[in-house]
């Protein structure tokens, strides 16, 4: 496979491991029709029998998988704690979980004893995910999380999860869920 992608990375991560496989992707394919004609073709194939069946599934299973590594950065899903659990990251994860509101790069990697571009590489090789990225998910959920459970406003949501600028965080709140704050509030039917 070339490249260095987050698909590449976790199937390689996956395929050679020999722990529990518990780890997962999410992918957001809703517009993507190339996708789904290749899951109904090998649903048919799967199910429709005939002759070469399971010759054309042979084939099938990596064009899904090529097409699925095509699928752009912000259409995954994907839980960077959970790759990185078992490995040297969990504390540093868990700190910056836990302060994410203003902790730095330069003061996660003092606090753990790396250098900051050591531990940013190792964040990106085994997250898939660079400082930054991992700070604004938990920054993001934090804001989802009082969304749902609270009354505040989105100004005092977007401050007490670090952001600065409301409109800053209402483009990146929008990218991550696909809706705006606001409507994410709102009951669902």
């Amino acid at each position: 496979m070339r490249g260095g992608g987050l698909v590449e990375r976790f199937i390689g991560r996956e395929l050679s491991d020999n722990r529990t496989h518990d780890r997962f992707i999410v992918f957001r394919t809703a517009e993507r029709d190339r996708l789904r004609a290749l899951v109904l073709n090998m649903l048919r194939e799967h199910y429709g029998g005939g002759e070469y069946a399971q010759d054309m599934l042979h084939h099938y299973v990596p064009l899904l998988f090529l097409e699925l590594m095509r699928v752009r950065g912000e259409d995954v899903q994907y839980d960077p704690e959970q790759a990185a659990a078992d490995g040297e990251l969990a504390g540093s994860l868990a700190y910056l979980r836990e302060h994410y509101r203003d902790c730095t790069l330069g003061e996660l990697a003092a606090r753990f004893g790396y250098s900051p571009d050591y531990l940013g590489r190792l964040l990106k090789r085994d997250t898939g995910c660079t400082f930054g990225e991992l700070a604004q998910t938990y920054r993001l959920n934090r804001a989802a999380e009082l969304l749902r459970t609270t009354a505040l406003d989105t100004a005092a949501i977007a401050q007490q999860c670090g952001y600065e600028s409301h409109g800053f965080f209402f483009r990146k709140f929008k990218l991550r869920f696909g809706m705006t704050p606001s409507a994410y509030r709102r009951p669902q039917p």
